[in-house]
């Protein structure tokens, strides 16, 4: 499977970015990926196919106990 469509991968940058206090940069070194700009793609990726997807978006909300959508906006905006 290519890794630009590794939902775990997806989930452990996106984690990584918004509870993990560190960088892109850093995020980008400390697990493999070419570049910062890799991450956030990735990250961004996840994020529309949260919105799109309500089976990813329902599961990631019971298991991490949190809207990560309404994070996003109250984050960012």
């Amino acid at each position: 499977m290519p890794m630009y469509n590794n939902i775990a991968r997806q989930i452990m940058l996106f984690l990584a970015v918004n509870h993990g206090g560190m960088t892109l940069k850093e995020i980008s070194q400390r697990y493999g990926a070419r570049s910062y700009f890799s991450v956030s793609k990735a990250v961004s990726r996840f994020r529309q196919r949260l919105a799109k997807d309500h089976t990813i978006h329902k599961q990631f909300k019971k298991i991490f106990r949190y809207d990560p959508l309404i994070f996003f906006v109250k984050r960012y905006l």
